[in-house]
């Protein structure tokens, strides 16, 4: 696929460029364990919905996106590239803390999509790898920002960037209806676009709505160590007078303690 701006190709943003490293560094070792033949990896870190929901192994939901099968370098490869082209266009628009948000919220949603199909299809002992979903979401997200951008399919069929979304949508609905146990999962594609649509519409919202709870919560935090400092000053104030006019005989050893740890603290501070 190739894209008509170079904006979607230029310089690697900081969010994608780590996430591709993770995934390269991940893929390098499931293929050495491979060839040692140690099958920990997968069992541990590939999404098995039976293990993800009945032994709580909730972190599959995650880990399963940076893994990829070794058995086909496209896999890892396609997934990728379309990462490298449309992953910008969120990063740049969001920032790449809540890039990040995003790419996970789209992997976890295609991953628990993935697990309720698989327990319909009875296939919940069948793992499940890839970023798929996830980037899945990102290309809904590029095209929900950008609809009217020019894209090449198979780098010769010019569309529209929307159009492409909806091809897509077609294409999983099609394999998910007539193809329910295929070893590519459309439930977890549909997933993942439909993750990154309810990110653009309600994201920013909820994320706007958590920085505010942050502030507030920072606000509170603060109050409280303000009162706490002034409570401090008075007892060392009470201290001190008590010093003047007595000497430092004056103090219990508790008291002693308190105002060395008190002098020390807001020293340091």
């Amino acid at each position: 696929m190739r894209v008509s701006r170079p904006y979607f190709g230029g310089n690697v943003t900081p969010g994608v460029k780590l996430i591709m490293k993770c995934t390269i560094i991940v893929f390098i070792i499931q293929v050495f364990a491979t060839k040692m033949n140690i099958s920990q990896v997968e069992d541990y870190f590939a999404l098995k919905p039976r293990n993800a929901i009945e032994n709580f192994w909730i972190w599959q939901f995650f880990t399963h996106g940076f893994m990829h099968s070794v058995g086909s370098y496209w896999h890892i490869f396609f997934n990728m590239l379309s990462l490298y082209f449309f992953g910008h266009i969120v990063e740049r628009h969001y920032g790449t803390r809540k890039f990040y948000i995003c790419y996970i919220t789209c992997m976890v949603i295609a991953a628990i999509v993935h697990s309720i199909d698989a327990y319909i299809y009875k296939s919940s002992g069948i793992p499940a790898l890839g970023a798929s979903g996830a980037v899945m979401g990102i290309l809904a997200i590029s095209a929900c920002l950008l609809p009217d951008t020019i894209v090449y399919l198979m780098f010769a069929i010019p569309l529209r960037l929307r159009t492409l979304i909806w091809l897509l949508v077609s294409f999983e609905l099609y394999n998910a209806i007539m193809h329910p146990n295929s070893s590519v999962s459309a439930a977890a594609h549909l997933g993942g676009i439909g993750a990154g649509y309810l990110f653009f519409r309600y994201g920013q919202r909820v994320m706007s709505w958590m920085d505010n709870l942050e502030m507030q919560m920072e606000r509170q935090d603060k109050k409280q160590q303000q009162k706490k400092y002034k409570n401090v000053r008075s007892k060392v104030d009470e201290l001190l007078d008590k010093i003047s006019d007595g000497g430092i005989h004056s103090l219990s050893e508790k008291e002693k303690d308190f105002l060395k740890k008190a002098s020390k603290k807001y020293k340091d501070d």
